[in-house]
């Protein structure tokens, strides 16, 4: 029974990376909206997103005080939302491609767009309603939490979702040049789980002491890491430990 629990398990992991990388697919037709429309900034904050609880979506930066590109994850739907913070248009993505959400704006914007290097415009996107709602789930959580910590951080940059990684995120600014990322990620190739990271910048040598929650991770990147779903409470005890060891 225990053999057939674990089994299930991977399963269920394995369905959930496959619905995120759907979702993270998806996402690229709205980031080619700012990747060509909007003016260039030097972090590439240009072609991120913030999370709208009025349209429980990621939606990017205002273009010309005309519209803005985004995605309603619980549904895989683009959206196009005029200065006023109105409803335009939409597109379900379920079934169809990158390169038809690419159209889709490219139509109503009266421009050919800019895909994002690396990523297929041809693969059909077909996720799980349930793991749709899941992954919707966990980046309005995400959104709210780190929302609370920047307030308690003046020195902290706006919650912004970066398209490339999928990763949503908040960069808190040290004296001495140096920083802190901390940011939450439904999974990727070096940690398949959704999971919370801290890390700093330059990286410190220090031995640093264990965490009552998460563990510290030296692999692609050095840091801490949080991984599964954990409450809001429990997710942030872990970044105000972990900030306050880098600090």
């Amino acid at each position: 029974m225990r053999a057939r629990c674990a089994a299930e398990e991977r399963v269920g992991q394995v369905t959930l990376q496959e619905t995120q990388q759907a979702v993270h697919h998806a996402l690229q037709a709205a980031a080619g909206v700012g990747l060509t429309l909007l003016p260039p900034k030097p972090d590439d904050s240009h072609t991120s997103f913030m999370w709208s609880s009025a349209h429980q979506a990621l939606v990017q930066d205002v273009v010309d005080r005309q519209f803005r590109s985004g995605l309603r994850m619980r549904d895989l739907t683009l959206l196009l939302i005029d200065a006023n913070d109105r409803l335009i248009d939409s597109y379900p993505l379920r079934g169809h491609t990158l390169g038809d959400g690419l159209r889709f704006y490219e139509e109503r914007v009266g421009r050919m767009l800019v895909c994002p290097d690396g990523f297929d415009r041809d693969v059909v996107l077909t996720p799980k309603d349930e793991e749709l709602e899941q992954i919707a789930g966990m980046y309005c959580d995400a959104a709210a939490i780190l929302e609370r910590l920047r307030a308690k951080h003046p020195t902290a940059s706006p919650v912004r979702c970066w398209p490339h990684h999928f990763d949503i995120a908040v960069l808190i600014t040290l004296p001495e040049e140096r920083s802190i990322g901390v940011g939450f990620l439904g999974g990727d190739a070096q940690i398949p789980e959704p999971y919370w990271y801290v890390y700093v910048h330059p990286a410190s040598e220090n031995t640093m002491p264990p965490l009552s929650v998460g563990r510290w991770y030296a692999g692609a990147w050095m840091g801490a890491v949080l991984t599964g779903r954990n409450d809001a409470a429990t997710a942030e005890r872990f970044l105000g430990e972990a900030i306050a060891t880098l600090q």
